[in-house]
């Protein structure tokens, strides 16, 4: 099962010795804002940076007033370093956040920031079964060249991460893939069955059942230990849109739906289809959309790329899909939910993993015949290597001869001086070329110590 690590931040503070109340954020940042006004720089910088650190060691969803004090503080902090820019977008943010939690006496930041004009969301993708708040309230898009809070929890409470973001600065990979631990593995059967049961207690409507059975289905999909065919990834796809129509993220819904509809059409839950409901509205509207793009996938020799149930070798670039990663022979090393824009890590990385498995599922007799093989082709190798590392090394030595002998006869006073040139020149390129010899030789030998 999932063990979600709590407390994960990317502060650089991220080791907290204690949970901190979200009022204690709250203080510091009220401590920073009247230093500011007071003219303190150093009180500004040092509260603000106690702010930045206390942040990270909360473990519950900040308020949108506390989020507007945070960019507030951060804003101060910045014009009073002398970073105009950096100020006005804190200040912007504060603003779009609670406004009646501006000090009356920063007016000038607030006309600065006012004068930025209409923000512009960026919607971005969020894990299976998370709940994301940004700025104190549950979303999942943030807006362009604004600092922001994100934090990102599970169904049932648990911190998966929180970080104060910069302007322009890229979301942490834990928003779309939180960490995990596998204690057993769920096979696709038991995924899909979780999937219904979520389902059904939706239109029970037990919020209790439906979000227990959503997190053991988000829980249990990266330890899959079979693959995942298009009517089961459907069925994830049906839950998540439920779940991100519940929580009033109607954009994303839709395009759950929509990857739901293009898997396995003729497949609904009686929630979708309750006529007259919103949510059967969407569903419906999903199914007229136009088909999303794709993206090409660079996929390495030794591995296979299963997307939505299918192996592939692109995936659709505004939908979410289900990848997994798999052996020749089809044994799962690697399953995620990728959300509508989410980046696949490099699938080379697979490769070593793959070839493991893949010989460890071999006969003993054909394991034994490789092993030999390799073996053979390890000693050849290594031979070779050192047959060409002591070929380069005799040449080292033969030119540093000819090199001793050339300088000696160039220094020699019966040396007639219009042949000393020609002396000098054969030293010197003697020399080089025994140099470069020897380094090539010593090269090749470590290589034949070295090679695995």
């Amino acid at each position: 099962m999932l063990l979600v690590l709590l407390a994960l931040t990317s502060l650089a503070s991220a080791a907290c010795p204690k949970v901190i109340a979200t009022e204690k954020v709250e203080s510091s940042s009220e401590m920073a804002i009247r230093a500011f006004l007071a003219e303190d720089v150093s009180t500004v910088r040092a509260a603000v940076s106690q702010m930045e650190t206390e942040l990270g060691c909360v473990a519950v969803p900040f308020t949108p007033h506390q989020a507007a004090l945070v960019h507030q503080a951060r804003g101060v902090a910045s014009e009073a370093s002398g970073d105009e820019r950096a100020a006005t977008a804190a200040i912007a943010s504060a603003l779009a956040v609670d406004r009646d939690s501006l000090h009356p006496l920063i007016e000038p930041l607030v006309d600065r920031a006012l004068a930025l004009g209409d923000p512009t969301d960026e919607p971005f993708g969020t894990s299976l079964g998370a709940v994301t708040y940004v700025d104190g309230q549950v979303s999942a898009s943030r807006v362009v060249g604004r600092p922001a809070i994100v934090q990102s929890f599970t169904l049932s409470g648990d911190l998966i991460g929180t970080v104060l973001l910069s302007a322009g600065e890229p979301l942490p990979e834990w928003v779309a893939f939180p960490p995990f631990e596998c204690d057993e593995q769920t096979s696709a059967d038991d995924l899909v069955a979780g999937t219904l049961e979520a389902e059904r207690a939706f239109s029970k409507l037990d919020v209790a059942g439906f979000e227990a059975a959503l997190q053991a289905a988000a829980d249990g999909l990266p330890c899959t230990q079979g693959q995942i065919h298009m009517r089961e990834a459907a069925a994830i796809h049906r839950l998540e849109g439920i779940r991100l129509f519940v929580a009033r993220n109607k954009s994303s819904a839709i395009r759950s739906f929509q990857a739901a509809h293009s898997l396995d059409p003729g497949q609904a839950s009686e929630v979708l289809l309750t006529k007259g409901s919103d949510m059967a509205a969407l569903w419906e509207r999903a199914r007229t959309q136009t088909s999303s793009p794709w993206i090409a996938i660079d996929v390495p020799d030794g591995v296979h790329l299963i997307v939505d149930g299918l192996r592939a070798r692109e995936r659709p670039a505004a939908l979410p899909s289900i990848v997994q990663v798999s052996t020749p022979s089809g044994v799962i090393l690697w399953t995620r939910y990728i959300p509508e824009g989410g980046k696949l890590p490099a699938l080379e990385g697979f490769t070593a993993e793959s070839a493991r498995v893949e010989r460890d599922l071999l006969p003993p007799g054909s394991a034994m015949y490789l092993d030999h093989q390799e073996r053979r082709s390890l000693r050849t190798k290594r031979g070779i290597l050192v047959v060409s590392s002591a070929m380069a090394l005799a040449g080292s030595a033969g030119l540093y001869f000819g090199n001793s002998v050339a300088s000696q006869t160039y220094l020699h006073p019966a040396t007639p001086v219009d042949e000393r040139n020609r002396y000098r020149r054969i030293a010197n390129a003697n020399g080089v070329g025994s140099m470069a010899l020897f380094f090539t030789g010593t090269g090749l030998g470590l290589g034949a110590v070295l090679i695995r």
